[in-house]
């Protein structure tokens, strides 16, 4: 493969003028029908959309969403700063970005320039060693990465070296489709596991030493004979830790956030009226995103299911095809939201696939600064040699 030897940084900022009057702010949905209600139960208010209600269909603006937005070219320099997967997930940090998938490369460490530093660990069933990435978290202050394996007893710990440290034992064995939450001050480990049949605990905090100081028991708010669990959605877009099950006939299920102080799974958000087996659904600050989910298989693109956002605050709520940047992009992907976390959206993609998006824009709809900006990126990706495809990371903050 030729490989390319420059590295090229680009910035878009999105302009934002957050608004903390929910009231007054304007909105992209102000348009759309009322779709949602909120019930109470148990005592617990709820957010119910009506499926049936929603009618109309809208591009999201990213730059409602977003604070910034930051467009990296990811350092294909050498064999080793190769992404080489489409949507990988993505943890952005203070000072550095994690880049990882369930199986096809190592967790990939790179400066906020988008320079490969290193490998964290490596395949295998050694010591040290992943047979598949579950989940990753990042604590710069620390000098630590956290890596969750699938069916593994243990958290692997490394420093940004690489260097391996002591493990953290599990307090239960898991599968897969699992998230942790490290609080290395407390020394105390959340985890949430996505239900399976036979499971003890669906949430639990634990300290380092694998010793459960409190759990919510998986008996209590999912059936035993659950048919299959694919995941759990954990994304921490927002301060509270959402719990969502990616599973079999979920259509009706509840998102709920882990209450620490009473130790439960309170209910936030459900669909109803839905006919479809599986669907996601993630919690922003300041919306939720429905997705119907379907099987997918490696070295498929362009899967395209229907996508639904709901603004808390106003319960009105539309389809969309994507989030349109104000370049004009719109970013389409199959399950958008699945790879970000911890307060970030995140995407990564081929610059050729990138590019196809660029020929489908309107131009003239474009503001001066916005056209110059799609231009400048449309002549980067042209620039890189046909065999030596690179991967874009876009990345900004969502508004809270």
């Amino acid at each position: 493969m030729k490989l390319t030897t420059f590295l090229l940084l680009i910035f878009f900022v999105v302009g934002c003028n957050t608004k903390h009057d929910d009231e007054s702010r304007q909105s992209f949905l102000d348009d759309c029908d009322v779709v949602a209600t909120i019930e109470v139960i148990n005592g617990d208010s709820v957010i119910v959309c009506d499926y049936n209600k929603l009618k109309q269909r809208k591009n999201v603006p990213l730059d409602e969403l977003l604070t910034d937005l930051t467009i990296l070219q990811m350092d294909n320099e050498n064999d080793d700063g190769l992404i080489g997967s489409r949507l990988a997930r993505n943890i952005i940090g203070e000072e550095y970005i994690i880049i990882f998938t369930s199986g096809s490369i190592p967790v990939k460490l790179y400066s906020k320039k988008g320079k490969y530093i290193r490998d964290i660990g490596r395949f295998g069933q050694g010591p040290g060693e992943y047979i598949a990435v579950d989940n990753v978290s990042m604590d710069e202050k620390n000098n630590r990465i956290y890596v969750l394996s699938f069916s593994t007893d243990r958290v692997l710990v490394y420093d940004f070296e690489g260097n391996l440290h002591a493990p953290i034992p599990l307090a239960e064995e898991i599968n897969y489709g699992n998230t942790i939450i490290v609080d290395p001050d407390k020394q105390e480990l959340i985890v949430t596991k996505s239900p399976w049949v036979g499971g003890k605990h669906v949430v639990w905090i634990q300290d380092f030493e694998g010793n459960v100081i409190q759990g919510v028991k998986q008996s209590d708010y999912f059936s035993e004979d659950i048919r299959s669990s694919e995941s759990t959605i954990t994304r921490l877009q927002t301060p509270n830790i959402e719990f969502f099950s990616l599973n079999e006939y979920n259509v009706d299920q509840y998102l709920y956030h882990y209450n620490v102080e009473e130790n439960r799974l309170v209910p936030k958000f459900r669909m109803k009226n839905m006919e479809e087996h599986w669907i996601f659904i993630y919690e922003l600050p300041r919306h939720f995103v429905v997705e119907v989910a379907t099987s997918t298989s490696s070295g498929v693109d362009g899967y395209s299911t229907p996508k639904m956002i709901i603004e808390k605050h106003s319960l009105k709520g539309c389809y969309f095809d994507g989030f349109v940047m104000p370049e004009g992009i719109v970013l389409d992907h199959y399950d958008l939201l699945f790879n970000a976390y911890y307060g970030y959206f995140g995407l990564v993609d081929f610059g050729s696939y990138i590019g196809e998006k660029i020929e489908e824009v309107d131009r003239e709809v474009l503001s001066p600064e916005n056209r110059r900006k799609l231009e400048n990126l449309q002549q980067t990706i042209e620039e890189i040699p046909l065999d030596d495809d690179c991967s874009l990371l876009f990345y900004g903050k969502f508004k809270q």
